[in-house]
């Protein structure tokens, strides 16, 4: 897999940036906060998107931290290539998860692909978002840092200068802190709430004990009530049990007198049924051979009909029958027809296979290298020659020797000489000594006269070496230029630079070469292909043409041999169509005739039983057979009916009973099933009201146990908010004097922090803003933003 460009729309600090991949390794060297780090996570961000989290922090929340800071639309692309093809992926951000949009692009048609869904960078490497930070991508998340160094801030702090107090603001505090948390915490906690708790709860219980002493006293007139309500059931119950027991010979008899009036109710009912069958039947009762045969012919006419249909269907379908159109009268393909289709067919795909041979053999490397491309044989040889030129000049300078550059010893040796002949001049001079004054003398003027010679030679070979030097920085200056146009024509076609151009003129020749006679063997390869074209377009308008005589429409393409064969299979089925038909129209007739004979035969057994012709023989055959087997069932249970209603009177001997006997059995059950539900109903209460009783009363006695109680918590409750009262306002005015201290300091933090930074970074340094914890924010984009936000670069460096 390889990148080779992208363009981010917006995200983070950049926006609508591009930028182009080359091959091999490629740097990015920016200045701190350009967004070095915002353009790798972009690129993971393409590959695998931005998860939605809950989390506050910047580093571990990526959707809020690269959130474009001078907003419009968060996203943008990223093209690649794979084994699979060049694909471009185009992804934007919402504010949450669900508004993400993702598409892909085929490169090569510049159309929707699916050959990677939303998460490619899966798909491409075979691990996850976290895998792919562990392997091949490093990100400033995974880098541990050192914690932020507070040395100032607890050197202004840590004002106590006894070694046996706290020892620092932050220790003093911390320990204030968390005394405030035992008394007060976040979420109703801590020890003032968890007595208010207790106190709340206490006064409760209390409460519910008042009520309950309360309740005992209702529930003792209640159980007293109960108690005259189940003597007075007992009474009622024990009343209807007697009279029911009266009763019981009298509803027993009247019970025997029901069931042999439904045993009567009972055969009447089935003597009724049994004669209206008789009379459906008209007295002719068939038998079961009879129902048999009829069933048996129904079947046989079932079975003819079916085949009958069957073969009045065609004998193929009908799209096999009408291959061929209306127009063309039906007529089927000859063998010459078939053979002209096979050598046209071939022909097609011989040149087919000989195009896709010539395609492959087509070289593209060099053209996409060199898109523009390759320079002439004179700018290579011109460039040879500069190199040359440039070189003979370098050692030029080399083999030339330096300018000399005199030495004034020997002016410097005569001017002491000089001094020497003064000097005896003014002795012969203090000494009258003629021999001596006319030496010196002489001496003094021939040193002289040689050490002024002496001087301007001097003079002359100064100016003389620093015009020699001036020359010879010209003749470097120059070979340099030569060098530098040299390396810019190589950079124009793509190479890299090095510090032999010569190596480097000797490859772009050779890949010239290289160029143009790809380019020659291309347009001969284009020339050929031409021709093949045109022959395989010539062979498929033939089979089109071919095809198109029989009403077949093909589109283009390399190879029909599937169209041919079912044309082929079609011609075939054509011809068995004619005899399938006629064999047909032979078998329906002979069947027509076994079906009207068998009809016959059930004719006289359907007008008997149905001479209005209501029902179907099918439904009057199965209606026949259910009411006769109906009737049947009818008269074995009549008789077993009967038998049994003689047996009952034999066995109980029912007698008649007397009216005014009569005694409401149902009413005294029903009055005695209630008066003992009611009994249950009072001896449960009773139960319940003495169980309650004992409870309560028990409950009743902790009265003075919660009372106590309460008193002991308000005493706690009331201390506990004094000592929280006292931690909060040592914490306020500890704050105070920390603030009032640091503040004196804040002034002079903040210009020297910004005097250091500005040198630290002399351009595009955004506005620091210092608190008096000495915690840093910059200014940029008009808005003031936490260090989370910009580079590690420049949290090291404000750090």
């Amino acid at each position: 897999m390889k990148l080779l460009r992208l363009h981010i729309e917006n995200f983070g600090a950049l926006s609508d940036h591009r930028m182009e991949l080359s091959q091999g390794l490629n740097v990015l060297c920016r200045q701190n906060g350009w967004g070095k780090s915002t353009l790798a996570a972009f690129i993971k961000a393409m590959l695998y998107g931005l998860p939605a989290t809950t989390k506050r922090s910047l580093e571990e929340n990526e959707r809020k931290k690269y959130t474009p800071w001078q907003g419009g639309a968060f996203g943008g692309s990223l093209e690649f290539s794979c084994v699979r093809g060049s694909f471009r992926i185009e992804r934007f951000f919402g504010a949450k998860e669900s508004d993400d949009s993702f598409a892909l692009y085929d490169l090569a048609t510049n159309l929707p692909s699916d050959a990677f869904g939303a998460s490619v960078g899966e798909e491409l490497f075979g691990i996850d978002a976290e895998g792919f930070e562990r392997t091949v991508y490093l990100s400033q998340r995974s880098i541990r840092l050192k914690g932020e160094n507070n040395s100032i801030t607890a050197k202004l702090g840590g004002l106590l200068e006894d070694v046996d107090d706290i020892g620092s603001y932050d220790d003093a505090m911390a320990t204030l802190e968390k005394k405030r948390k035992y008394y007060v915490m976040t979420g109703n906690r801590g020890r003032i709430a968890e007595l208010e708790q207790m106190r709340a709860s206490a006064a409760r219980d209390l409460e519910e004990l008042l009520r309950v002493q309360d309740a005992v006293e209702e529930k003792e007139k209640a159980l007293a009530r109960c108690v005259s309500l189940l003597d007075e059931a007992k009474k009622e119950l024990g009343r209807v049990q007697s009279t029911l027991q009266k009763a019981g010979f009298l509803r027993e008899q009247a019970a025997l007198a029901e069931q042999k009036q439904s045993m009567l109710d009972e055969l009447a009912e089935l003597e009724e049924r049994k004669q209206r069958l008789d009379r459906r039947l008209g007295g002719h009762h068939p038998t079961d051979g009879e129902l048999s045969e009829k069933r048996e012919l129904l079947h046989r006419i079932r079975e003819h009909s079916a085949r009958l249909n069957a073969l009045k269907k065609p004998a193929v379908s009908v799209g096999e029958c009408e291959i061929l159109p209306p127009s063309y009268q039906g007529e089927i393909p000859d063998g010459a027809s078939f053979f002209r289709l096979d050598n046209e067919n071939r022909k097609l795909q011989e040149l087919s296979r000989r195009e896709a041979e010539l395609r492959s053999q087509l070289h593209r490397e060099l053209r996409e290298r060199f898109p523009k491309g390759v320079p002439t044989k004179d700018e290579i040889k011109a460039a040879f020659l500069t190199v040359e030129k440039a070189k003979h000049a370098y050692g030029e300078l080399e083999k030339a020797p330096s300018a000399p550059h005199p030495s004034p010893l020997l002016t410097v040796f005569l001017a002491i000489l000089a001094l020497v002949c003064a000097g005896v001049c003014v002795l012969g001079i203090l000494l009258p000594s003629l021999v001596l004054s006319v030496t010196g003398g002489v001496l003094l003027l021939v040193l002289g006269a040689a050490d002024l010679l002496s001087f301007l030679h001097y003079r002359k070979a100064c100016a003389l070496a620093k015009k020699e030097e001036a020359a010879q920085r010209g003749r470097r200056q120059s070979a340099e230029r030569s060098l530098a146009s040299v390396q810019a024509f190589l950079s124009s076609y793509g190479m890299r630079e090095g510090t032999d151009p010569v190596r480097s003129l000797t490859e772009l020749s050779l890949l010239s070469e290289q160029y143009r006679g790809e380019e020659a063997r291309n347009r001969q390869l284009q020339e050929t292909l031409a021709g093949l074209r045109e022959e395989k377009l010539r062979c498929l308008s033939a089979v089109q043409q071919i095809f198109r005589s029989f009403g077949i429409h093909l589109p283009a393409q390399n190879d029909y041999r599937d169209q041919l064969e079912a044309l082929r299979r079609d011609g075939i089925l054509l011809q068995n169509a004619k005899k399938a038909r006629e064999e047909q129209s032979r078998s329906a007739s002979d069947l027509s005739g076994n079906i009207a004979d068998l009809k016959a035969q059930l004719t006289p057994f359907l007008q008997r039983y149905d001479p209005d012709r209501r029902l179907s023989p099918e439904d009057c055959v199965r209606t026949v057979g259910e009411w006769e087997s109906e009737y049947r069932r009818l008269s074995a249970e009549i008789t077993k009916k009967t038998e049994a209603l003689g047996e009952f009177i034999a066995q109980k001997k029912p007698q008649p009973i007397d009216p005014s006997l009569h005694i409401d059995v149902d009413r005294l059950e029903i009055e005695k099933k209630q008066f003992g539900e009611r009994v249950e109903e009072l001896q449960r209460q009773r139960s319940e009201l003495e169980h309650s009783i004992d409870t309560l009363a028990a409950e009743a006695d902790r009265i003075p146990e919660v009372r106590s109680r309460i008193s002991a918590l308000e005493e706690e409750y009331t201390e506990a908010v004094a000592n929280k009262n006292t931690v909060v306002n040592t914490q306020k005015l500890l704050e105070e004097a920390k603030t009032a201290l640091s503040t004196r300091y804040l002034g002079g933090m903040q210009e020297s922090f910004d005097r250091f930074l500005s040198v630290l970074f002399s351009a595009d340094t955004p506005e620091s803003v210092m608190d008096p914890s000495f915690e840093v924010s910059l200014r940029k984009g008009g808005k003031t933003r936490s260090m989370e936000s910009f580079s590690r670069g420049w949290r090291d460096a404000v750090q």
